[in-house]
């Protein structure tokens, strides 16, 4: 699923920061990950993404 950050985060697990997003980045990611994103608010999905946008995602 395509998701855009509308916030910039980052991710850690056991206190170790594996990933860090910024806003207005659009990322392809799971389904259940695009899930707990949305639901925090932290990001929005991309329905139709332009071909410039789609690029940022690979």
């Amino acid at each position: 699923m395509l998701i855009r950050f509308t916030e910039s985060i980052r991710v850690r697990v056991w206190g170790k920061e594996m990933s860090r997003f910024r806003k207005g980045e659009i990322h392809a990611v799971p389904t259940a990950v695009a899930g707990v994103l949305l639901a925090q608010g932290c990001a929005e999905p991309v329905g139709n993404a332009t071909p410039d946008e789609t690029a940022l995602a690979s």
